[in-house]
């Protein structure tokens, strides 16, 4: 993200400012900083998508370590509530976080 501000250009790469503060900015390229934050549904769909992924791949990794779809299953489902549930608190707690946040 580049910022035009009072004093120059800033850049922003990776949520690290090289330049002047973003509060200075007069026109922002690319994403302002309202976009870059994230709403309570979008984190628990994002969760939802990837604990899906996770839940194939992890049913696949089961069925051929134990050669049971059932035993199987049963481990990618177990792996995919507990990690849903645990990327979802983890998500929340970081939002709430202001270290490292401009504004």
């Amino acid at each position: 993200m580049v910022f035009i501000n009072k004093c120059g250009i800033s850049l922003i790469i990776y949520g690290i400012r090289l330049g002047c503060h973003p509060e200075y900015a007069l026109l922002a390229i690319g994403k302002g900083f309202k976009d870059m934050m994230e709403t309570r549904r979008r984190t628990v769909v994002k969760a939802v998508l990837w604990a899906a992924l996770g839940w194939v791949t992890m049913g696949l990794v089961g069925l051929a370590f134990t050669g049971s779809l059932a035993a199987g299953g049963t481990m990618a489902s177990v792996n995919t509530v507990v990690g849903l549930v645990c990327y979802v608190i983890y998500e929340r707690i970081w939002a709430a976080v202001q270290w490292g946040r401009w504004g």
